[in-house]
């Protein structure tokens, strides 16, 4: 089961990676949607946890 806590986990080792190899990341990763809508890709809260993963999104990526 995902939470949160281990979701920021996950992002804080990906951001590590694309930092020490930038050669090879160029500093890019691709978070694919957690919620899907008729096949797009959509990152939008969940009932369970609101906002909770956009908000860990934003500590680990954002300025």
């Amino acid at each position: 089961v995902s939470t949160p806590d281990e979701f920021e986990a996950h992002l804080k080792r990906a951001k590590i990676f694309m930092t020490r190899n930038p050669e090879k990341t160029k500093k890019i990763g691709i978070i694919c949607a957690w919620n899907e809508f008729g096949e797009g890709s959509y990152i939008e809260p969940t009932k369970k946890f609101g906002f909770q993963y956009l908000e860990r999104v934003k500590k680990i990526f954002g300025n």
